[in-house]
Formats: C-alpha cells, structure tokens, sequence
C-alpha cells in the first residue's frame, strides 16, 4: 500500500467534507445547491479510490466504475460555477448551469453504464479498472476542459472581473491538462489522475470564501 496516495485520498474527502458545510452556510442560495452537488461528485469519486485498496473481492470492485471517472463530469461542472462567481456575472440566469449539469449527468453515466472495464491488482495501490475506450474519453475531456480554458483565458483581463480567481482557475485547468496528456502517454504518478482534482478543491475553498468577505462587507456597511 502507498501510504501517502491513501493519506492524501482521506486528506481530500475531509476536506471535501468541511468544504460542503462551508457552502451550505455561506454560498448564495442560488449557486449553494450546485456546488453542493459537485463536491459531492468528488467525494464520491474519492471515496471509490479508497475503497479499492479495501476490497476483497474484484466482483464488487466493478461496481465502483461510474465514480472513479466523475473528474470528467465533476471538473467541467464545477468550472462553471467558479467562472460566474469570478467574472461576477450576477445578472445572468445561473439556472442555466443547472440544465448544463443534468444533460452533462446523463451523458455521462449513461456512457459509464454501456462501456466495458478491465479489472487489474496492483500491488501498491490495489484494484485498478481501466475502462474500454479510455483514450477517448480523455481525449473528450481534453476537448471540453481545452475549450474551458480558452474561455477564462478570454475573459481574464474583462472589466469588474476577479482576475486573482481568474488566474487560479487558469493555473487549475492547464495542471488537469497537462496531467490528463502525461496519463494517456504513460506517465502516471499515480494510478488514476489525482493533482489536478486538488487544486481545484483549493480553488473552490477560495470562491466560497469570497462569500464570507462579501457577508462581511454587507454587515459592516449597515
């Protein structure tokens, strides 16, 4: 077992965790629902790492698939939600993002429901699924988090914009796709891509708390 991989999984799902609760009690009602949702696709992702180094029997394991792979649903999703928040485009419906969410949702497990997996164990890790086809599903997930980052690149340097968010969510999208490039080469420093889940966790921390100084601010100018 490697101690730290498995250390940073149970790292990522406490905070993910603390980072729900924040979000419930700061987040604006109309977005506090949708992040809610996404760090709970991440949870559940981690929370399907974990247990593949717990699992005896490779029948159950299989069961697991559709939430080792929510980082291509999660990521996109959660891009969304950063991008309104710091581009501060409060008049927009962001009921919009929610339609986005759910046709995203039914592309994906659907598409996790009818692809195959291959089962292997991994002495360090544990059981591994690869699943059939992985190469386009990252190259998909290329596409979509590319396009993602022309966005924000365009729109970095708009009028009234949070660039310092802006620039993280940058920083956070390049790393996924630099990582998600070294994986489909064969460069892996662990057995699924992980680091750029992170950094994006960290981003999100940030975007709520740009809540609480907002909450700040109101009371103090009462």
């Amino acid at each position: 077992m490697n101690l730290a991989y498995y250390t940073f999984l149970l790292l990522i799902i406490f905070f993910l965790y603390l980072l729900v609760r924040k979000n419930m009690k700061l987040s604006p009602k109309k977005i506090r629902l949708y992040m809610g949702v996404v760090s709970i696709l991440f949870i559940l992702r981690y929370i399907g790492l974990f247990l593949l180094s717990l699992i005896k029997s490779g029948s159950f394991v299989y069961f697991l698939k559709p939430l080792l792979f929510l980082n291509h649903l999660a990521i996109p999703l959660m891009v969304l939600a950063l991008s309104y928040v710091y581009l501060r485009w409060d008049k927009l419906n962001f009921n919009f993002n929610y339609i986005i969410a759910v046709v995203f949702s039914i592309i994906y497990f659907t598409g996790m429901f009818l692809v195959k997996g291959r089962i292997t164990f991994n002495s360090t890790y544990g059981y591994v699924i690869n699943i059939n086809n992985e190469t386009l599903l990252y190259f998909i997930s290329l596409i979509i988090v590319g396009t993602l980052l022309v966005f924000c690149v365009y729109f970095f340097d708009k009028p009234n914009n949070n660039r310092h968010g802006m620039f993280y969510l940058i920083v956070a999208l390049t790393v996924v796709i630099v990582e998600n490039i070294l994986y489909l080469g064969g460069i892996r420093l662990f057995p699924y891509p992980i680091i750029g889940d992170g950094i994006f966790i960290m981003i999100m921390n940030l975007a709520v708390n740009t809540f609480k100084k907002q909450t700040i601010k109101a009371v103090s100018s009462k």
